[in-house]
């Protein structure tokens, strides 16, 4: 099946649209984190992008602003999804209005299953989902960490650290996310202008583990804000 603009907007409405609050955005209480903290969380980091083993995920979607909530049904249908990760590999699997949906990425290559349908989802935007893409995103910016307040995981808080990305690698995300579509001088202006992503990682220091991934995704349109937050928590074993 020809994947279309319109569906994959779909999808990233389907995907990132929630109808609870969004988590409000940490603000820095520290100093940027020092080089052995910082060498620290890489590690844990890097436990994630080269899995010795499968781990498990659970994704919960916000949205403040923007689309109507009840796009998104009633109850706590469409606001969590289940993943696994095995090595590239990975899978995502959550239910909205009584379908279910499967997220697959073998090999690279990325698809959508629903309703009995296959559709192949294009590479430029398959890090919009992938955990590990996230997390490369994160290693590539952790010099830029600032601690930040602690973050709720597995049923006690941990420290967590706040990773800003420059206004002009958010634009150059987008424009390769997009493609064609954003390829215009006034979308990208626009884009730095407005975009900001910020991730909060949150680090078990029990055992080193990544405990919680949330990202933020801010439109500051001055009409209509929109916040959109990903937020990933790892679970042992």
């Amino acid at each position: 099946m020809r994947w279309t603009v319109g569906l994959m907007l779909l999808v990233l409405f389907l995907l990132v649209a929630g109808c609870v609050r969004a988590v409000p955005d940490p603000r820095p209480v520290a100093q940027p984190a020092d080089s052995r903290e910082s060498a620290q969380l890489a590690a844990a980091v890097d436990r994630y992008l080269m899995p010795k083993k499968p781990y498990r995920f659970v994704l919960k979607v916000a949205v403040e602003g923007g689309a109507p909530a009840s796009a998104m049904g009633s109850g706590s249908e469409g606001r969590y999804f289940v993943g696994t990760v095995t090595g590239r590999d990975w899978t995502i699997t959550g239910r909205l209005n009584g379908q279910t949906y499967h997220l697959v990425s073998r090999g690279g290559i990325l698809t959508l299953r629903m309703a009995g349908r296959e559709i192949l989802v294009p590479p430029s935007v398959h890090g919009l989902f992938s955990p590990r893409d996230h997390l490369s995103v994160v290693r590539r910016y952790l010099d830029r960490a600032t601690p930040t307040r602690d973050v709720p995981a597995t049923g006690r808080a941990v420290p967590a650290v706040r990773v800003d990305v420059p206004p002009e690698d958010v634009a150059a995300m987008l424009r390769r996310a997009l493609g064609p579509a954003f390829q215009g001088r006034v979308a990208l202006a626009q884009a730095k202008d407005r975009a900001r992503v910020t991730y909060v990682l949150g680090v078990d220091p029990h055992n080193a583990r990544v405990a919680l991934l949330r990202v933020i995704v801010l439109f500051a349109d001055p009409s209509n804000p929109v916040q959109h937050v990903l937020e990933y928590r790892f679970l042992e074993g």
